[in-house]
């Protein structure tokens, strides 16, 4: 009986492994061919570059963090060189999150709403939260370094909301006029923001008439995020 016993679960082993073999033998003996049109292959092709890129930019940071630590360690350093050095690293970690007062070159963007003519919808000429939302990530994607709307720092976690005839901006009501304050090259970020490409040109439909201007500054100040930065969700990697 436990002969028996042995030869069928013998049995039954040796079908599951054939089905296991089966199935991951490739009879054309070929890899799969996958085609792509222009616009996938250019897409990967970024994609590819954005993950080569981001993999060096971790290296380099791994890289300078444990040479810093090796530093902390054995550098030999007085305490008082050590904390200059964390402190240094803290200054500009600051500047990253937004929650230090900065300053440099940048452009300043006003607007304000349009007036209400007869043959107009009279919703189209106000600046909507979603306006005010895509023109921010225009400005973050022209290479903004610090941006704030009527003082109102954007950092990670800011959000733009319709507050009745109010816009929300980290939780606090501002209305129009709004003065969009932006640190970066202020002539590429000029460029973008008047490049058809941009939300602002479709944004400013002459249907609209939103009153704008754009200027360049030599030096923009932009004040810190005074918030409480949530991370109530945030755990170290383990």
């Amino acid at each position: 009986m436990k002969n028996n016993e042995a030869t069928i679960f013998m049995f039954i082993a040796s079908v599951i492994i054939g089905i296991l073999i089966s199935l991951n033998i490739n009879f054309k003996r070929e890899p799969g061919k996958y085609f792509l049109s222009a616009n996938q292959y250019q897409d990967a092709i970024n994609t590819k570059n954005d993950l080569l890129k981001d993999i060096s930019g971790l290296k380099e940071q791994y890289t300078d963090l444990n040479q810093k630590i090796t530093g902390y360690i054995y550098g030999g350093k007085s305490e008082s060189a050590k904390y200059q050095q964390i402190n240094a690293e803290l200054k500009k970690n600051q500047l990253i999150t937004g929650t230090s007062d900065v300053e440099g070159p940048g452009i300043e963007i006003f607007l304000d709403d349009g007036s209400i003519g007869q043959n107009m919808n009279p919703m189209n000429p106000i600046i909507h939260y979603y306006d005010m939302a895509n023109i921010i990530n225009d400005l973050k994607t022209a290479g903004a370094e610090a941006i704030s709307v009527n003082g109102q720092r954007i950092i990670s976690t800011s959000y733009v909301e319709c507050s009745g005839d109010y816009l929300l901006i980290n939780g606090v009501q501002i209305a129009a006029p709004f003065y969009i304050d932006a640190i970066g090259n202020k002539e590429v970020l000029q460029t973008y923001m008047t490049s058809p490409d941009s939300y602002m040109i479709r944004f400013l439909d002459p249907s609209r008439s939103i009153h704008n201007e754009i200027t360049q500054m030599d030096s923009v100040k932009i004040t810190a995020y005074h918030d409480v930065l949530k991370t109530s969700h945030l755990k170290e990697k383990k």
